[in-house]
């Protein structure tokens, strides 16, 4: 499966890179008392840059330089960050929930995502909000003595995360499942996962 990039207004604006750094620099600054120009030099070379001008100016030509990406984002590309620990223990509880009642209607237990991928990512950096497309199951262990009724869902969702306090949070509207499938009996009575 391949995956699509896109960044939004490449001008600078709110939560682009650069601005995050210089949020990131005056913080350091008050907490150091030192000025702002030399914590602005810190997080430059602190990111691997030889000094700030070199940051600012990779900044603005290519947003997406990756020591930008690792020192503004804590990721060095976008489709990295649903892997990050924070992250990806919320996805798996909002999924363990968006799929509690078609989980009950099988005769499986311990389920797990699994072979989770991004196929799309989308950042807008006015808002600080990452929209992102997955790929992934969600399957469990057949249950001994049970009828078989299903053990995997094969799913792909919009996963809407914002960049706040340098840390990455699902956003309030939360994921939403866009299509599903699952490993059950043709005949079975499934739970359409995309009409709730």
């Amino acid at each position: 499966i391949g995956m699509r990039l896109m960044c939004g207004n490449i001008a600078m604006s709110n939560y682009s890179g650069l601005n995050i750094l210089k949020s990131n620099a005056k913080e350091l600054a008050k907490k150091q008392g030192i000025k702002l120009t030399e914590a602005l030099e810190a997080i430059a070379i602190d990111a691997a840059f030889s000094n700030y001008h070199e940051l600012s100016s990779v900044a603005k030509r290519f947003p997406l330089e990756p020591r930008l990406m690792k020192a503004a984002f804590g990721e060095t590309h976008f489709e990295n960050v649903i892997y990050s620990s924070d992250v990806y223990v919320q996805f798996e509880m909002a999924v363990e929930e968006l799929l509690s009642d078609a989980v009950a209607s099988t005769n499986a237990n311990g389920f797990a995502v699994y072979d989770l991928e991004p196929t799309e990512v989308q950042y807008d950096e006015e808002k600080g909000l990452l929209n992102m497309t997955v790929s992934f199951s969600y399957e469990g262990d057949q249950m001994p003595d049970h009828f078989f009724s299903g053990t995997s869902f094969f799913l792909t969702a919009n996963v809407p995360l914002i960049y706040r306090d340098n840390n990455w949070l699902i956003a309030e509207e939360g994921i939403e499942i866009i299509s599903s499938d699952s490993n059950a009996d043709p005949d079975s009575d499934w739970y359409d996962l995309t009409d709730s």
